[in-house]
């Protein structure tokens, strides 16, 4: 008997040492799970609040976080000397092709590929020159009644195709009313001499004098507006606007305007074709800049536009860079800058700044046309929040 129930102590003894020794195991085993949950958790939690890697989207309480940060971060860059352009829609970084190169598949093809390979995302094509020659051949009766086409062969679906096929956007650049080729007396469409019944010319024919469309005659914006939507039904869904200007000379008391006009009406004419051809670019789902000499944005040569063109009320506007024209020194306002062409970062905030205090909410798209200052206009331009550009 007793050896029996020492049998027994000693077998209820090792249950509960083994019971004990599984306990342990458990106990080890949970321990392992939290060590290993709790440093795949902190680690990353630490690297987020050190601004290592960022929250993914979703509803977790890191994302809460997330918007927390992002909102102290606006409110701090709302309160930047610098303020961004507001109505930038997208990166756009653009390269003008020679016209030459529509000329030729092949060399069309190697330029749109050397372009994507640069990092541009469009290429500008210049459709309709400063002559009023159309690149293309264009299906319009007044362009064939102007001898305005200069290439029959040449096919605007053709040159979309090859650039939309290598993931770009293809641009198209037209001057307007710098046209000496469809101008003419008899196409109601220019400038007469004033009490004659003659087309005026802005210099005589062997200074290189040339006829002008008038933006005052509904045949020239018509015909403008006509070339804009033929271009844009081709596939082309941005068109840059050159030349949508009154005739550079400083006298125009020989030229027969309307009845009444003045300065004020002169740029209403201007900002009523700006206006159709935005109409017109809504209309096709497309879009429209204008370009501006940027010394006449500076009031500095205001003759052209008789008056700032940024009272013209386009919503995008391209002025065009190039600080060898500003000479040794650009005076705006109470503002001085010596050697704008090496002083490139306060030229370049002094253009931006002038746009925009008219209106933050226009769009900008520089178009550069310095080819020496190139990259340094470039990230000045980045630095102020413009991130859309045209490389001339």
């Amino acid at each position: 008997m007793k050896s029996n129930k020492i049998r027994r102590n000693r077998l209820s003894y090792k249950r509960r040492k083994q019971k004990s020794m599984v306990k342990i195991i458990i106990f080890i085993i949970l321990f392992a799970v939290l060590v290993f949950v709790a440093y795949n958790v902190a680690g990353p939690l630490i690297d987020f609040l050190n601004g290592r890697i960022e929250p993914k989207n979703n509803t977790s309480s890191l994302s809460l976080v997330s918007s927390q940060k992002e909102d102290t971060s606006s409110a701090d860059k709302d309160q930047t000397s610098s303020q961004p352009v507001k109505n930038q829609s997208g990166k756009q970084q653009t390269i003008v092709m020679p016209q030459e190169n529509l000329l030729d598949q092949d060399a069309l093809k190697s330029f749109v590929d050397n372009a994507k390979t640069d990092g541009y995302t469009s290429v500008v094509v210049l459709l309709k020159d400063e002559t009023g020659i159309l690149a293309y051949n264009s299906s319009l009766e007044e362009a064939e009644k102007y001898n305005s086409i200069g290439n029959k062969k040449l096919k605007l679906s053709d040159v979309v195709k090859v650039i939309t096929d290598r993931g770009l956007q293809p641009v198209a650049q037209i001057h307007t009313f710098k046209d000496k080729t469809a101008a003419n007396r008899e196409n109601d469409n220019t400038f007469k001499l004033k009490g004659q019944n003659v087309t005026w010319w802005d210099n005589s024919p062997s200074s290189g004098g040339k006829p002008w469309l008038n933006p005052y005659k509904k045949n020239a914006t018509e015909y403008l507006l006509s070339v804009m939507g033929e271009i844009y039904d081709a596939g082309f869904k941005q068109i840059v606007l050159d030349s949508v200007q009154f005739p550079d000379v400083r006298n125009t008391a020989n030229i027969e305007f309307p009845s009444g006009a003045n300065k004020e009406t002169h740029q209403e004419a201007l900002a009523n074709f700006i206006q159709s051809a935005q109409e017109l670019a809504k209309e096709k789902n497309a879009s429209v800049t204008v370009a501006y000499n940027t010394l006449s944005i500076l009031d500095k040569k205001d003759n052209i536009y008789f008056g700032n063109p940024l009272n013209l009320n386009a919503a995008t506007v391209s002025p065009i860079i190039n600080t060898g024209e500003f000479g040794s020194k650009l005076e705006v306002g109470d503002i001085t800058i010596d050697k704008p062409s090496e002083n490139v970062k306060d030229t370049i905030k002094v253009i931006i700044d002038r746009i925009q205090s008219v209106s933050d909410q226009t769009e900008i798209i520089p178009i550069i046309a310095d080819e020496a200052n190139k990259t340094k206009i470039i990230t000045e331009l980045k630095a102020l929040g413009i991130e859309s550009y045209i490389v001339k």
